[in-house]
This record gives structure tokens, sequence and C-alpha cells, in this order.
């Protein structure tokens, strides 16, 4: 006889407690779902970020984006990308804020044979947060120049890092100077405020305005080395500052600061006029009107009397950046002596002989005119540009170029009577955000 199995208890709940159970599982993932979104939310308004916009300028040769064919003009730049020069080519990366008016954040000019990624660049998505502006390199090898405003809309956490792990930190606004190889890594701080991390310590060191840091790898690769950097012999502060304190028109010959007088008696004139171009404070000479005549704007620093001794430095070399817009002469004109931008040093010799230096930058050379390069007077040829992109020159050191086999040892300066930068031609538009003339006890700075 089959056994009889007797029916399974049935399980009454309670309707109200069933309805309440239901509520509270609705109520928990409304909650859930509330926080969530919420998070995300705060997080999209207050912490989420858009990439600032990032342009390459190469103002000589080519320059390479990975992934993108070789840039000779203008390129367009995004996180991630491995940015490099060739060794005798050069670029800027210009990195700006388009919700703020196109703010300048950095500018990053890539010296010949340079290379870095750009790890990641940030700025707030929306314009009433109080969040950073963020640039991150990684990967650097080789020489670049850094520019960041002093008043800048929002602080700026800015960082550089070596392959082999050393990290340059910035923490203001300034002028910068960094080269790292297989054997070094080295800080110029300009003007600003720079720390320097060895890989393996935990705290880094500050490097003060006109100093140098320098990791050693073959002495002691964990201790930053402080020494004092060049001396600037043109001022006491830097170009822009100089700059941003000039307000007028400067071409009529008064001074725009207290080490710069400029001047034009061209006919019709031109103009040397403090402006701003990608956020740079520039110092403008320009020349336009249809001019068909000679004409020649300058700027000029002298020292009186004697002029400036310099007898006790070993190293001397005059730098500038600048951007030549237009030019309406081929090259330098048919006499090689009117390049849209030409740089002089006068000085005397141990003789007190007055002797020049003159070197001339061009952009534009028109194949039917078969200009000089180089004027009767200079001693080297003159350098062409990419017109619309800003260029970094550097002289090297004078010293040794004033006492090349072409020319007599007792021809090596002794006093500075004064360095001019000008535009000369016949229509020009030249843009200068720079220029120094730096001097060092040590022959190899």
């Amino acid at each position: 006889m089959d056994a009889i199995i007797p029916p399974s208890p049935r399980i009454n709940i309670d309707p109200q407690r069933r309805a309440w159970g239901i509520m509270l599982l609705a109520f928990a993932t409304f909650c859930s779902i509330c926080l969530v979104s919420g998070i995300g939310i705060i997080y999209f308004l207050f912490q989420s970020t858009l990439p600032l916009d990032a342009t390459m300028q190469v103002s000589r040769g080519s320059a390479s984006i990975l992934g993108q064919e070789s840039i000779r003009s203008n390129g367009s730049v995004s996180n991630n990308d491995q940015l490099s020069t060739d060794p005798i080519s050069q670029a800027t990366l210009l990195l700006s804020d388009s919700l703020n008016d196109r703010q300048l954040v950095a500018s990053i000019t890539l010296r010949g044979g340079t290379s870095f990624s750009v790890l990641r660049t940030a700025r707030p998505r929306f314009q009433w947060t109080n969040g950073q502006y963020v640039v991150e390199l990684r990967d650097f090898k080789g020489e670049i120049n850094v520019f960041v405003p002093k008043k800048l809309a929002r602080d700026l956490t800015l960082s550089v890092l070596t392959p082999a792990g050393d990290l340059i930190y910035f923490r203001s606004g300034g002028q910068y100077i960094l080269r790292a190889s297989d054997n070094r890594v080295q800080v110029v701080n300009q003007d600003g405020e720079v720390i320097l991390k060895p890989s393996d310590v935990d705290v880094g060191k500050s490097v003060p305005a006109n100093s140098q840091g320098m990791i050693n790898y073959a002495s002691n690769p964990q201790d930053v080395a402080i020494s004092q950097a060049y001396t600037n012999l043109l001022s006491d502060r830097i170009f822009q500052d100089d700059l941003q304190s000039a307000s007028n028109v400067v071409a009529t010959g008064l001074r725009f600061s207290k080490d710069w007088f400029c001047n034009d008696n061209s006919n019709p004139p031109g103009k040397a006029i403090p402006d701003t171009v990608d956020g740079l404070t520039v110092l403008r000479l320009v020349r336009d009107g249809d001019a068909t005549s000679h004409g020649e704007t300058f700027c000029l620093r002298s020292w009186s009397g004697n002029g400036l001794n310099v007898e006790s430095f070993k190293y001397l070399s005059l730098r500038s950046t600048f951007r030549i817009n237009y030019q309406s002469l081929s090259t330098c004109g048919q006499d090689g002596s009117e390049c849209p931008l030409m740089l002089r040093v006068d000085y005397r010799d141990i003789h007190e002989n007055l002797r020049t230096w003159i070197h001339g930058f061009y952009a534009i050379v028109d194949p039917n005119r078969n200009f000089p390069l180089q004027c009767n007077s200079c001693l080297q040829v003159h350098e062409q540009v990419n017109d619309n992109a800003w260029f970094t020159y550097d002289s090297g050191n004078l010293l040794n170029l004033l006492t090349s086999p072409d020319q007599l040892a007792d021809q090596v300066p002794v006093s500075l009577i004064d360095v001019r930068l000008y535009s000369s031609g016949h229509q020009y538009d030249v843009d200068i955000s720079d220029i120094a003339m730096v001097a060092s006890l040590n022959p190899n700075p």
C-alpha cells in the first residue's frame, strides 16, 4: 500500500507585512539610485575635466606627433600623444584655456633632439568651479623652455617626469629651462618656483629663482645640487615684466621701461607696441602703410660711460624668443642687411676699439631673387625660420665666436656698449616675447 504524504502546510504571509517589505526594498533601491546619481552629478559638476587646447607650432624643420605624419607648420595635440623634434628642428607646444578667452596656460618649446609624452592636460568642465589646471608630461629627454604666465585664472599643477623617474614640479608662473639626458637632469629657474625630486627620494628640493638644480647620475643620483644660474645682463627682471608695465606706443623715442628705449625715424614710420599674442605679452615691431622705402624700427638697451664690463665672464650668450608674422622683402633684402628681425651687440675689445656683432632672421624667400644671406659686417649667415611660429634663438658662447680663427684673440669683448633688436626693410611685422644676454663664470654652464 502506498504511503500517503500529507500536504505541506501552507504558509500564509500577512499582506500588510508583504507590502511593507516591498516598500522597504523599493525605498532602499531608490536610495541607492539617488546616492549613485548624486555622486555622479557631484563628480560631473565639480570634478569632471576637459582637456586644454593644445597646438604645436613648428618654427624650424619638422616635428613629430606619434601616429601622425611629420608636421612642418601647426598640429593639434591630444592627451597621450608623444612629441619629438629632430636635432635641427624646433617646435613650441601652446596650451590654452578655450573657455577663458583662450588664456595661455603654458608655452613649452622643444629644442632640437627633444621628446616627451603628453600624459594629460586638463581644466574643470565648468567655468564656475575652482579646480586647477593640470599638465603632466613624462618620458622627457632633451631640452625644453617652459613659460607659465604669472597671472592665471586658476592654480596650476605642471609636472615633468624623466625616464629615470626624476620629477620636476612647477609651483608658480615664470620661465624655466629643463635638460634631461642619460647623464644628468638640469633645471634652470630664471624666474619662478620649481621643485626637482630624484626618483628614489620622497621629498624634492626647491630650486630658487636665478639658480639651477642638477642631478648627476654618475656622482649622486639621489641628490640635487643647487648652484647659481646665469646672470641676465640686460635687466634684473624678465622681459615679460618690462612689457607688462608698458601701455603706450613707444616708437616716439620714449622709454617703455627703465632698461629699454625704442625709436623709429622712417617715413612712413614704424611702431614698437606692447601687445598680447597667443597669451604672451610681446613687443611688436611693425611697419605697414604700403611702404616701399627702407625703414628701421629699433629698441635699445645701452650702458653709459665705458659700458658694462664683462671681462670676468667665461660664457656670454644672447637669447631671444620671437615670431615673424610678415615681411615684404625676400630674405634680408638686396644687401643682406634688411632682415625682419636683427640682433646687434656693440662692444669694446681690450684695445678699446668699438666692434659690432650682427645676426639676422627671415621667413620668406622669393626664388626669383638671389639676395645674399649674410650682410657684409656679419660673422654668420642669417637664419631662416617659419613664419607665424615662435622661435627661440641661442647664440651660444659669443666669446668663442668672436675669437674664432677668423678673428684675433684680442678682439674678445671687454665691455658691452649696447644691445639692439630691430626690424629692417620695407614692411614688416614681428613679435618679440623675450630677450636676454646671459653670462656665467663657467665656460660650460
